[in-house]
């Protein structure tokens, strides 16, 4: 009986440890603190290289497919998923495309420059997002 009080106080003391963990406003600052580091650190290269060279530098950092994903979006906004207008296709992440074809049938701009500028600021700002959720 007695051993069972000593592990429930114990346990308890355990968790209000954890919880005032939690609540330690320097950890809470700190932790802050480091998402806006890396998040200034993933940020520094592109604006540094768009800035210094424009939509040039866009092709330093794009990978080939990505313009496959361009091409696909600007031309599936007639209800099926097309690279050339005309044939349907497959072969890329589901998710990705359905967000760019919605956002470029959102737009319905033309403009090639601003369709790759979107796209390559919204993939900065997913992988800022996910290494700050890591």
């Amino acid at each position: 009986m007695a051993a069972d009080q000593d592990t429930d106080s114990q346990a308890k003391a355990e968790s209000n440890e954890v919880a005032f963990e939690r609540l330690n406003p320097q950890t809470y600052r700190a932790k802050i603190l480091l998402v806006l580091l890396i998040i200034g650190f993933l940020l520094l290269p592109p604006i540094y290289t768009t800035s210094k060279i424009g939509i040039q530098a866009i092709f330093n950092f794009f990978q080939q497919d990505a313009f496959y994903y361009i091409a696909v979006a600007q031309n599936s906004t007639n209800g099926f998923y097309s690279f050339d207008g005309e044939r349907t296709t497959n072969g890329f992440h589901p998710l990705w495309q359905y967000l760019l074809t919605f956002c470029f049938g959102l737009f319905q701009t033309p403009d090639q420059a601003f369709q790759i500028e979107f796209v390559f600021w919204v993939s900065v700002i997913f992988v800022i997002v996910g290494y700050c959720l890591a």
